[in-house]
């Protein structure tokens, strides 16, 4: 079968209830020369490769006889990749993961348990958000934060206690140590206990059999994307010419800034600007919405609303931003809320207006994986995504933004 002449299929297929109806349509379509071929239960569907069209009716044929119903026939678009697998031919590995963090290791460890060979592709830190950049640095600076306030704002009568000013620098080295001792215990000494492979680079598919990592194509029978997320940033006037921090970013400050201006009303906004108004910035927290938290229940949103205004955080909502501005250190964030034009000043500008999934680089059309609307890897409930070989799991499909989901 040439490249020219080969045609890929994919086949409705009614009647097929567990892996093991997956494997009597793959014999079946291999009785007739298909090729490549990916056969989904859940789906209820087949995609494969015929050297000709006039090959359909004899697959359709085979699916039949062996106990299934054919339905409708559609021809997907021309491989134009020049590296093509054939499923006979030996894979690089049989589970090619991309990412580090929580979800691609718990694939990992997982696929290992049952014999599969495994590779791990990882362009930047080994272990994700979660241990480098996310719940385990924050909630330990908010622990931190906590018992500042407790210090500062007793809560029982009859306490007397002060505090002295934070000293940034020292509790982000100590922040940075556990980090890295978690990092290391948690995940890197994690790749030779369990025998799978670590590749560094960053991966780019190059049809759905292969990717490109550093130059060298690997193949694998199936792939899981767990690239994770990173900070979105708005459109705003000026903000682009003005020093800016991300939740990335600000866990990494090593001077208290005196005010903090804060564009966002998420959990992440929240978070952050509780964790810095609790070490002793002002913090003011700005809004596009009219409450905080507005995808969740009203009471959520007054619950934590109140809490906010009693802990001293100046909250401003129905927010539209003008322009934002920089002088010398000073960053000053024109706004207007109901007509009124105001002006929001502090040393320290923290953008936490959501995530977008990192997929632009992965080439992902090679692969027929498909994307929503926001970047995401689109999957169905058991995380496939349009392609059946093709995985994906975790920030990359803007599911639930946990390391436990």
């Amino acid at each position: 079968m040439t490249e020219q002449s080969k045609q890929k299929i994919r086949l409705s297929i009614e009647g097929m209830t567990c892996t093991g109806c997956e494997r009597h349509v793959t014999h079946a379509l291999q009785g007739v020369g298909a090729i490549n071929i990916a056969a989904s239960f859940q789906r209820g569907e087949a995609i494969f490769e015929l050297a000709n069209l006039e090959q359909l009716n004899a697959a359709k044929d085979a699916i039949e006889a062996s106990g299934y119903q054919p339905k409708q026939a559609e021809v997907l678009r021309e491989e134009r990749n020049t590296h093509v697998v054939n499923s006979s031919e030996p894979f690089d590995y049989d589970l090619l993961i991309l990412g580090s963090g929580s979800a691609a290791f718990s694939a990992a460890i997982q696929a290992v348990s049952f014999g599969a060979k495994v590779g791990m592709v990882e362009r930047g830190t080994l272990g994700g958000t979660c241990v480098n950049i996310g719940c385990v640095p924050s909630k330990t600076l908010l622990r931190a934060g906590e018992l500042q306030r407790f210090a500062t704002h007793p809560p029982f009568q009859g306490l007397q206690t002060t505090a002295e000013p934070v000293d940034l620098a020292q509790l982000m080295d100590g922040k940075d140590e556990l980090v890295g001792n978690l990092r290391q215990h948690k995940y890197v000494d994690l790749i030779d206990e369990y025998g799978f492979q670590l590749i560094r680079g960053e991966a780019r598919f190059v049809n759905e059999w292969t990717v490109e990592v550093q130059g060298q194509q690997i193949t694998a029978r199936n792939f899981l994307i767990a690239t994770g997320a990173s900070p979105m940033i708005p459109d705003i006037p000026g903000l682009k010419n003005v020093d800016y921090l991300v939740s990335t970013t600000a866990l990494e400050v090593r001077e208290l800034p005196k005010r903090l201006a804060v564009i966002g009303s998420g959990y992440i906004a929240l978070e952050l600007g509780q964790l810095f108004h609790n070490l002793g910035s002002e913090v003011t927290l700005m809004q596009r919405s009219a409450r905080v938290l507005k995808s969740y229940d009203l009471e959520i949103s007054e619950a934590l609303t109140q809490a906010l205004t009693v802990q001293g955080l100046q909250h401003l909502t129905g927010v539209t931003y003008q322009r934002i501005e920089q002088d010398g250190d000073v960053k000053r964030v024109y706004l207007t809320i109901n007509g009124e034009e105001r002006v929001v000043a502090a040393e320290a500008l923290l953008v936490a207006t959501g995530r977008r999934p990192n997929t632009e680089v992965l080439n992902l059309d090679a692969a027929n994986v498909k994307l929503g609307d926001r970047g995401e890897v689109v999957v169905d409930e058991f995380l496939r995504t349009s392609n059946p070989r093709v995985y994906a799991a975790g920030d990359v499909t803007l599911g639930p933004q946990f390391v436990y989901v």
